[in-house]
């Protein structure tokens, strides 16, 4: 089919998919899934928009009419933009005018998302596009519930960090358990590899730091930095992300949240469940988890019933750790 034809066929009008898809996420009450909501209904109508623009160059829009052909599900579309004759050349046709990518697009189309990411597997950690709280596809995937999508990014080993949040945070934040237990098993991966590093590198007195009955998780900043200060080359996937470096554990990072107290607690868990065993381990201002809680709420008396105290050590003491917990 060519170009042209192919532009009219793409642009004549919307899928009812979309439509559905933005009802049922609307008035949702979260402010990050408004974001998701309106940045997919702005989306599509300045892409549409664009598309039948007859001022604008067919080259210029080649990136648009990938992206287009992905968000209305078009799988033969889709196969002669990307293997026909016309196909891509340059990386930067793979971006639409909003700097998003297919992949981006592909979240909850799984078939869709297997041929991209087979085609251009650096894509799941393109950088993010200004004005969408730098989501990566792992983002979109955890705010829609699209754990099919998130096991394919998982798979090629994606960023889970993002100005905007951590992955797992807005699994949680926004409802989808089954995501949320994929981010959690994520993490412990990923943790779990760190481990392994520092294992094969560092010696016995920087390892005694790390309990052997938990996963790697209070300590996780000071074992990637003895890593790089031993010129030790951390992959990127497993380097400390904002649950270590700005929450300092999980649970700190879970109490961050604002959701029911009966998602937190059954959040918090799973992920002691999953081996997160550092309930005394202070944050920056020197508190530990149930420090930073009031008495008698439900997920405090989670803590003391798994034998956490009220760890307040000060601001700036964290370098003291071990000795507190």
């Amino acid at each position: 089919m060519p170009l042209n034809n192919l532009l009219i066929r793409l642009g004549a009008e919307f899928a009812e998919r979309p439509f559905r898809l933005l009802q049922a996420y609307a008035g949702t009450g979260s402010d990050l899934r408004d974001c998701f909501r309106l940045w997919k209904y702005s989306r599509f109508m300045a892409t549409q928009m664009d598309l039948l623009d007859p001022a604008r160059g067919l080259q210029d829009s080649r990136g648009d009419l990938l992206n287009l052909a992905v968000i209305r599900r078009d799988m033969e579309a889709m196969d002669q933009l990307l293997r026909g004759p016309e196909g891509f050349k340059q990386p930067l046709e793979l971006f639409d005018k909003f700097g998003y990518t297919p992949v981006h697009q592909a979240v909850g189309w799984p078939a869709g998302l297997s041929t991209i990411l087979d085609a251009f597997p650096h894509l799941t950690d393109t950088p993010p596009p200004t004005g969408s709280l730098g989501a990566r596809p792992i983002h979109f995937a955890c705010c829609l519930g699209c754990d099919e999508t998130a096991v394919l990014l998982l798979a090629k080993d994606c960023l889970l960090d993002c100005p905007g949040g951590h992955a797992f945070l807005l699994a949680v934040q926004c409802g989808h358990e089954d995501v949320s237990i994929r981010m959690i098993a994520a993490v412990v991966d990923r943790r779990s590899r760190l481990w392994q590093l520092a294992q094969q590198h560092l010696p016995q007195e920087k390892l005694a730091r790390v309990p052997a009955d938990r996963v790697l998780d209070g300590e996780a900043t000071f074992i990637a930095q003895e890593l790089e200060n031993a010129g030790v080359a951390i992959p990127d996937p497993l380097h400390p992300t904002s649950l270590a470096t700005s929450y300092i554990t999980v649970y700190h990072a879970l109490l961050s949240l604002s959701i029911e107290s009966s998602m937190q607690l059954n959040t918090a868990e799973k992920l002691y469940t999953a081996g997160f065993r550092d309930i005394n381990y202070p944050n920056k201002d020197g508190k530990s988890p149930l420090a930073c809680l009031e008495d008698d709420s439900p997920l405090s008396n989670w803590f003391i019933s798994k034998g956490a105290t009220r760890v307040d050590i000060g601001e700036g003491s964290t370098s003291d750790i071990v000795d507190a917990v």
